[in-house]
């Protein structure tokens, strides 16, 4: 945030971090808000306009102009594996992708694995854990039929 100016929001040229930017109506007119992730602007009644792309920066200025400029040529798109497995709420989208639909995926392909390698497994039951492992519980559990 710049004091008496606006607030300014950019993404590194590798996109490790997520960011997204929004916008709603308002009595006043058009507002716009910055987030890591889509949830933040859910809640507050914010329309997704797009993912701030890598290199780009994202100003809106204090009577709500918004401006966006790519700042550095993009690098090879290298996002966390964290923001997907750990940090973000599965009801997130990041880069354009379902966060609970992504550990979905990664617990089928860690299914697809373990039958691979112990195809007579004897796994009766999968539990979450941490908070944020149901999705990829769910994807094991359906992958191995249980």
């Amino acid at each position: 945030m710049i004091t008496g100016y606006g607030i300014l929001g950019f993404r590194d040229r590798h996109g490790i971090r997520p960011l997204v930017f929004g916008s709603r109506e308002t009595e006043r007119g058009k507002e716009y808000m910055i987030a890591s992730e889509s949830v933040a602007l859910d809640s507050q009644g914010f329309t997704i306009e797009r993912d701030v792309a890598p290199g780009e920066a994202v100003y809106i200025d204090v009577k709500n102009n918004l401006f966006t400029k790519l700042c550095s040529e993009p690098g090879v798109h290298t996002p966390c594996i964290f923001e997907h497995v750990y940090f973000a709420r599965p009801d997130s989208l990041m880069d354009s992708i379902s966060v609970y639909k992504a550990r979905l995926r990664m617990g089928e392909k860690l299914a697809d694995k373990l039958n691979k390698l112990r195809p007579d497994h004897d796994i009766d039951v999968v539990i979450p854990i941490p908070d944020t492992s149901p999705g990829f519980s769910a994807g094991i559990s359906q992958s191995i039929g249980n």
